[in-house]
């Protein structure tokens, strides 16, 4: 005979035929007797778990009866059952192994499932988070080659508001600088994590790319070439070239000033995305050089190719840089679009998975030695700023004084002399003096101080069980996104498109059992208020079931079902 206590409580006899077992008060006894499986519960447990402070008037005498009851429907179901409650002083136990219940059996299974896990708990003090979800990256790209065929990176911005004194940065949702600590983020073309690393403090996203990209290439394969895309945080033609001589290709918006591509290049392009829908732009395909004003290529140009958006009612045209020389424009600018579903990620995490939430305020002091921007440069500058301003005004006054004077209304003479000369050139003089000044001032103090000189005393917050938490997110995110995406293409739901998300929430907040059976690990879903919403879950099942899925560490093949309806029982 087996036991269910994962889900709703259940007796099976050998042949595997479901036991009745009449009476809510006998149930409850009998969960109690399966929770202590093999001990003793003593009968004064026992009562107070049945009636709690609303007792019979003989306490003792109406729990005998229960368990007579409860020997009865074993006994009934199957010849030597009732055997299986016994007394044993001071009250009542269950006879049966561990195999017998199915809650033993699964947490044997979870068990030796675990030895086999590279990361524990425990590996948060060990600085491992980093490589799990690296492990984890690495087996969604084997698992998802297509959507993995482009990555979009971006930074996120955490807002902190605790006592600590962490790092300000520029908090977009807020639009100030506030202390805050910043993520990179890496998501595939679906909008689906891939990997997310702590950021640098005050790193810029350019150069975050550049530490990912031995991250990228791990995740990725040695041999695979990816478009990596980005917005214009990122913009850095070293980067652009360092990304292409490590093997990747580069999609990101251009920054700066471009000179506007002729109308008559404009054409109609075309792309059909992969629900079936058509998008329509006019756009120009040309080549541009860009110049490397930095690290070893200094001096060099990286060639580029540049797609141009072309809006009659905007005020400048759009451009947008890629390495890759074989994908059709449309395509391109598809790509580039579809960058938002990142966003898309961050916000459906923040409502749904507390993406924001800091998970602990542990911290540790920050590198002292490390150096970082000096607050008196940006002073510093707007005083030179001020002086080339001074010096414009004073240029154009001087001028206009000097052609009054050169050139005298119609019958009059004027004799323009050097100390006039020099009357009106004092101010240029004196303007010139003063942004003399301001450069050498700006000049003589260093871009960039120690830590301890700019904020001692500041902290960190820990990033690893930051990490640990996210892992755990990564993972949730991208099952719910599969499971809506199966929704949307593998069952008849005709809602798929804007209620997949929410049917899906709906069924994994559900009920159900998980019954391990030798080979199969059988999961029974109740079924859900709304029919129609029953009907498709019961086609995601079959979904499900045809992948064959294993689950880890075990030899037991997943099997997913729904249960039938069935009336409600009404003896208690």
């Amino acid at each position: 005979m087996r036991f269910g206590l994962l889900g709703t409580l259940a007796v099976w006899a050998d042949n595997g035929r479901l036991v009745e077992v009449p009476e809510a008060k006998v149930r409850a006894l009998l969960a109690d007797l399966l929770i202590h499986l093999g001990q003793p519960v003593p009968a004064d447990r026992l009562i107070d778990d049945l009636w709690g402070d609303d007792l019979p008037v003989h306490p003792a005498g109406a729990l005998q009866v229960k368990v007579s009851r409860l020997r009865q429907a074993l006994e009934n179901a199957e010849p030597g059952g009732g055997d299986l409650v016994a007394f044993r002083s001071p009250g009542y136990l269950l006879q049966a192994g561990n195999d017998a219940l199915d809650e033993r059996r699964f947490a044997a299974l979870i068990e030796r499932a675990g030895a086999g896990l590279d990361l524990h708990v425990g590996e948060a003090e060990a600085g491992r988070a980093g490589d799990w979800i690296a492990a984890m990256a690495r087996r969604h790209t084997q698992d998802r080659p297509e959507q993995t065929a482009v990555l979009y990176v971006d930074g996120h911005v955490r807002a902190y508001q605790g006592t600590r004194r962490i790092a300000k940065t520029h908090v977009p949702r807020l639009k100030f600088p506030a202390p805050a600590t910043v993520e990179t983020w890496v998501c595939d073309a679906a909008g689906d994590p891939l990997l997310v690393v702590m950021a640098e403090p005050a790193a810029s996203l350019a150069s975050e790319l550049r530490r990912l990209i031995p991250d990228l290439r791990t995740a990725v394969g040695d041999d695979r070439r990816v478009l990596v895309g980005f917005d214009r945080g990122g913009w850095s033609p070293t980067l652009f070239a360092d990304l292409d001589a490590a093997g990747f290709d580069t999609l990101t918006w251009r920054k700066g000033a471009a000179t506007d591509i002729e109308e008559a290049l404009f054409t109609e392009c075309v792309h059909t995305d992969e629900l079936g829908r058509t998008h329509t732009w006019r756009l120009a395909d040309t080549e541009v050089a860009l110049d490397i004003a930095e690290g070893p290529r200094k001096g060099e140009v990286f060639a580029m190719r540049q797609i141009s958006l072309f809006d009659a009612a905007a005020t400048r045209q759009m451009h947008i840089l890629i390495t890759r020389r074989d994908l059709p424009a449309a395509e391109i600018r598809y790509r580039m679009g579809a960058r938002w579903r990142q966003e898309n990620h961050y916000r459906y995490a923040r409502i749904h998975f507390d993406l924001d939430s800091h998970d602990t305020y542990r911290a540790g002091d920050d590198d002292q030695t490390r150096m970082v921007p000096n607050p008196a440069k940006k002073p510093a500058y707007q005083q030179v700023e001020k002086a080339r301003r001074a010096l414009h005004l004073a240029e154009t006054l001087r001028d206009r004084e000097l052609l009054a004077a050169s050139c005298p209304p119609p019958g009059l003479t004027t004799v323009v002399t050097n100390e006039m000369t020099d009357t009106i050139n004092s101010d240029v003089h004196t303007a010139e003096t003063v942004l003399d000044a301001a450069l050498d001032a700006h000049q003589a103090i260093p871009a960039r101080l120690p830590l301890s000189q700019v904020h001692p005393g500041q902290q960190v917050l820990d990033t690893e069980t930051k990490l640990i938490h996210h892992a755990i997110r990564i993972a949730a995110f991208n099952t719910a996104q599969s499971l809506a995406r199966a929704i949307v293409t593998g069952t008849g739901y005709t809602r798929g498109n804007d209620e997949a998300h929410t049917l899906i929430r709906t069924a994994l907040a559900g009920s159900g059992d998980i019954i391990p059976d030798h080979d199969t690990l059988h999961i029974r879903l109740d079924p859900l208020p709304a029919p129609r919403h029953t009907a498709a879950l019961d086609e995601l099942c079959q979904v499900l079931n045809d992948t064959d899925t294993v689950y880890p560490g075990t030899g037991l093949n997943l099997r997913y079902s729904i249960k039938s309806h069935r009336s409600p029982r009404t003896n208690y």
